[in-house]
């Protein structure tokens, strides 16, 4: 369990890693979408979760969205690309 949480925690924090290689332009550019977009996925995973579309078989912490690590993670830093 405490591996696939460091896991979890790497994949979630590596990509913000090449946040500093982007343009200020491009982060200018993207980050309104960008945020729009993963605030609209945290929304719809809750809803999801509430109607049973799917689910994952493990979290982080209970009360967290499972999918929280991928929309802050590689989801987050892909769209500002």
């Amino acid at each position: 369990m405490k591996n696939r949480t460091r896991w979890i925690m790497l994949m979630t924090l590596l990509p913000w890693l090449s946040i500093p290689l982007l343009s200020k332009n491009t982060l200018k550019k993207y980050l309104p979408g960008t945020l729009f977009m993963c605030v609209y996925l945290v929304a719809e995973g809750i809803l999801a979760t509430r109607r049973k579309w799917w689910w994952f078989p493990f979290s982080i912490k209970p009360n967290v969205l499972a999918e929280l690590p991928l929309i802050l993670g590689p989801f987050f830093v892909i769209l500002d690309i």
